[in-house]
């Protein structure tokens, strides 16, 4: 009878605990140095903001979430920052450098 009391609230907890990451999303960077406030997971619809920490150079940056461009604002002494709706999958983020083609 013990085993049994012990097994049901080990498996109510599991069932629990997963139960809060249900439809919860995270979001994959490549060098999660340079990102800020980027958290464990969010939820479908959630608005993201992250904070891509570098200084304005002469190149163009391009930030695309899922491969879709997004805008983004440069704030200084801070970085650029990007907002968003948070799909409902876990999306992958890249920011790309590439040279100023005014060679500014």
């Amino acid at each position: 009878m013990r085993i049994r009391k012990t097994a049901v609230i080990i498996l109510t907890a599991m069932m629990l605990a997963l139960a809060g990451c249900a439809g919860r999303y995270r979001i994959i960077v490549d060098d999660k140095s340079e990102w800020s406030k980027i958290r464990a997971s969010y939820r479908e619809g959630e608005n993201v903001v992250l904070y891509y920490k570098i200084d304005a150079t002469d190149s163009t940056l391009s930030i695309a979430v899922d491969g879709q461009s997004v805008d983004y604002d440069f704030i200084p002494n801070y970085g650029f920052r990007i907002e968003f709706p948070m799909p409902d999958h876990d999306i992958e983020i890249k920011a790309v450098w590439m040279a100023d083609p005014y060679g500014a």
